[in-house]
């Protein structure tokens, strides 16, 4: 049986206004933050530099005094120690600004390697403060948000690392 005309419009605009919405719910600001703070943690469990160097922005820079390229290779510094690799970061909280993002997620880091890799975990599973990530949309994108900053007031860097 061949769809008329009409029939072929009433579905094509069926297809075009559930796209729509679904396109619509998916770059609600905060739900977009939300996955890329989820897709960090996952690049940095996949021990993936490339993924993760997408995510943060070129004027990044922390209290540590970490711009985007030393942070990148102080994580893969301690990353690198595991041979296995969990990060737990559930989000707690998701503080929304015009253009800017705040998420606030506790640590932990699960899994073994080398020496380094146990004081990594144990010094992070010690802190009792969240961490918190800043971001940033950077264009009329809804999906263009970058992070900025990491902070997390109890962890302190050893000098030892060549950065």
């Amino acid at each position: 049986m061949v769809m008329r005309r009409r029939e072929i419009a009433i579905i094509a605009g069926i297809v075009l206004a559930v796209a729509s919405i679904y396109c619509w719910q998916l770059w609600q600001p905060e739900r977009q933050v939300r996955l890329h703070q989820e897709n960090l943690i996952a690049a940095a469990e996949k021990r993936n530099r490339s993924r993760m160097e997408g995510f943060f922005a070129s004027d990044y820079s922390d209290r540590w005094g970490l711009n985007k390229e030393s942070a990148l290779e102080a994580s893969q510094q301690v990353l690198r120690q595991f041979f296995s690799l969990e990060i737990k970061a559930p989000i707690e909280q998701c503080e929304m600004g015009d253009r800017s993002a705040v998420i606030t997620a506790t640590v932990r880091l699960e899994g073994n390697g080398t020496a380094v890799a146990d004081i990594a975990q144990r010094r992070v599973a010690g802190l009792t403060q969240p961490f918190t990530f800043h971001w940033e949309r950077r264009s009329w994108q809804p999906w263009d948000w970058q992070l900025t900053r990491v902070n997390q007031p109890q962890l302190t860097l050893p000098g030892g690392f060549d950065w």
